[in-house]
């Protein structure tokens, strides 16, 4: 969505000045708004946004926007039938994700429709949604097009069982298995890296913080170095540098586990049941990846990156 906000929310305070006559209480109640961190912040800025006067249009499209970037298709559905009544009256300068015309704000709707289809796991309807959403919203087309490589990785992955007897090599050039590296855990938490580059190694504290966390929960994490091994930057190198004591293998080409999971950029991890299906394969920053730990664990606090 445009990145342009502050020009946006200018422009919406100035229709919002002369109904509330208090500016700066509009102001606080849209910065709310457009930040809430979980649904119970999302409830107060609801609550506050409608006290200043916001229009219905801005705090559903607010509350949309909340419901794509947490995957939050519950709270998506149950906005559908609101967000087609306001697109009869739809004002581009009520837009919070700054939407200039009703068929964007349609085009934005189909995106959310196409997300419950996903999770309904209705091809046909995801494919319709998509297209039409595509056809009203094309400046979001990088958006739909990620929609549809998550949908498809999705199905691919539905239809793997991984086989826990498949072969690895340790940091160290030891054969294991992933059978070996589960044990008695829930589950495996593969986390793929690089080891090729400054900015790669800089997502090393957040992987090792995840890692620790995941421990406590009973999930084995692995970490899985895509780089062929060159000598000079070994895994073992990493591993002994940061005292890295959790499993630390190597990918090889002639068994590639990165071929196997289709793992094709990174930051990547790989979720892997008891019974070796996969529950999750994506950004450790996207929602699902929560959702999918807390199939294996109901009771989990929040993530700790």
């Amino acid at each position: 969505m445009p990145s342009s906000r502050q020009l946006l929310f200018t422009l919406l305070l100035s229709l919002l000045s002369p109904v509330t006559g208090k500016c700066d209480g509009a102001e606080e109640a849209f910065r709310q708004l457009m930040h809430p961190t979980n649904s119970t912040e999302l409830e107060a800025a609801v609550a506050a946004a409608k006290a200043a006067g916001l229009s219905r249009q801005t705090i559903l499209e607010a509350k949309l926007i909340f419901g794509i970037q947490n995957e939050d298709t519950a709270l998506i559905t149950k906005l559908i039938p609101d967000l087609e009544e306001v697109a009869l009256d739809f004002k581009p300068p009520h837009s919070p994700g700054g939407l200039r015309s009703v068929e964007q704000f349609r085009g934005l709707t189909c995106y959310a429709r196409a997300m419950k289809a996903a999770e309904d796991k209705d091809e046909d309807e995801f494919r319709a949604q998509i297209a039409e959403g595509l056809w009203k919203y094309p400046q979001q087309a990088n958006m739909f097009g990620n929609l549809v490589v998550k949908f498809q990785l999705d199905d691919r992955m539905s239809h793997l069982t991984v086989d826990f007897a498949m072969p690895l090599t340790t940091s160290v050039g030891g054969d294991t298995t992933l059978s070996d590296l589960l044990g008695t855990q829930k589950a495996l938490m593969l986390e793929f890296w690089s080891s090729q580059g400054e900015e790669k190694l800089s997502s090393l504290p957040a992987m090792l913080k995840r890692a620790s966390y995941l421990k406590t929960l009973g999930i084995t994490p692995v970490g899985v170095n895509i780089d062929a091994k060159d000598g000079d930057i070994s895994a073992e190198k990493i591993r002994q540098q940061n005292k890295i004591l959790y499993p630390w293998v190597v990918e090889q080409k002639e068994r590639s586990i990165t071929r196997l999971l289709d793992v094709a950029s990174l930051p990547r991890v790989v979720l892997i049941s008891q019974q070796g299906r996969v529950l999750f394969n994506g950004s450790p920053d996207e929602a699902g990846f929560g959702k999918a730990l807390r199939r294996i664990v109901p009771s989990m606090p929040g993530l700790g990156r």
